[in-house]
């Protein structure tokens, strides 16, 4: 079972915790491909832990405010396709494993009264189609801890559901104080859909890529504008994705547009946050992701221009000017301050 003795104090013979990624860059997992914010609502990534034997890693998270800790484990398994039947039972497997090695736990002293939950199945849908198989059960105990005043005690409830992605199994395990109630509750719901959405990501990504794409080759025509609804959508969505918009720095340009010709400041600002988009699902900075946004406004801006010459903005010039000079973040910066 690959979550064995995860939660035992001793993890030193097991493998080595390492610290985030530095720069507050996401985690990333090469063999599903999928990326872990470090930060998800109020989650911290605090460490990851790698496995000695069988290629094996975790990541913790964990919410000080919520009193809680969420643990995401990626094994390679030896077969990289299998049949439906035999994925379901490697989950039900792993699974199992998780909840016997808790039972040990209970069984060394450090938990009791352990009840557990009937097991459940269900899936996590992948857009468009397709969907990942899953299986979850949860269970409540009390945790005894030693502390300077003695035993203390605790009730705990922990969820652990599993699937199986691109030939790893993936572990989600959640624990919370069963005294946080259904604030709890609800935090732990809030943390796997979270996880669940990162899981799915990789697929939606690579359609809404396409989408840009399909955008960024003709803004004005009727596809360009489906294609653009669905890619902000997304943006409005997903947590883990870093678009820069500089709302403020583009504000004062935007009212113009809306008073002279009223929806081209839509247009305007739908440019830039596609592009940028564009830019962030290609991992690249975020000052490469305003310089994408930037340009693609000024494309829009001389499209507008070239039909009512009126439009044109003085301050907008310098916008170019400063796509030329590599200036664009700290121009769009004095601007929001109020600068030039």
């Amino acid at each position: 079972g690959g979550v064995l003795a995860a939660d035992s104090d001793d993890k030193g013979g097991q493998g080595t915790f390492e610290k985030p990624p530095a720069d507050g860059k996401p985690w990333k997992h090469t063999g599903t491909g999928l990326s872990f914010p470090q930060q998800l609502g109020s989650y911290r990534l605090t460490a990851e832990f790698r496995f000695k034997e069988g290629g094996g890693v975790f990541i913790r998270y964990e919410s000080g405010d919520d009193r809680a800790r969420g643990d995401i484990f990626f094994f390679p398994h030896s077969k990289a396709e299998l049949s439906e039947e035999a994925t379901k039972a490697v989950i039900d497997n792993e699974l199992d494993s998780v909840i016997a090695n808790f039972e040990k736990m209970a069984n060394e002293g450090r938990y009791k009264n352990v009840a557990l939950d009937e097991l459940a199945d269900g899936e996590i849908p992948l857009w468009p189609k397709g969907s990942l198989p899953l299986t979850v059960r949860s269970l409540v105990a009390t945790k005894l801890a030693d502390t300077l005043e003695g035993k203390k005690e605790m009730q705990v409830k922990l969820w652990v559901g599993v699937t199986m992605l691109k030939g790893h199994i993936i572990t989600i395990r959640y624990m919370f104080p069963t005294e946080t109630g259904e604030q709890g509750e609800a935090a732990s719901k809030g943390f796997v859909g979270t996880v669940f959405q990162i899981v799915k990501d990789p697929q939606l990504r690579a359609e809404i890529k396409v989408l840009a794409d399909a955008y960024l080759k003709n803004p004005l025509s009727p596809e360009g504008d489906q294609a653009a609804a669905a890619v902000l959508a997304y943006i409005q969505k997903t947590p883990f994705l870093p678009v820069p918009i500089p709302a403020e720095s583009l504000a004062p340009w935007l009212e113009h547009f809306k008073k002279s010709a009223p929806g081209s400041e839509l247009l305007l600002l739908r440019a830039f946050a596609v592009a940028s988009a564009k830019s962030a699902m290609n991992d690249e900075p975020a000052e490469a992701s305003l310089v994408s946004g930037a340009k693609q406004f000024l494309l829009m801006y001389d499209l507008f221009i070239r039909q009512s010459p009126l439009l044109r903005l003085a301050d907008v010039e310098e916008l170019r000017s400063a796509i030329d000079h590599n200036d664009v973040p700290a121009f769009l910066k004095r601007r929001a301050m109020g600068g030039k």
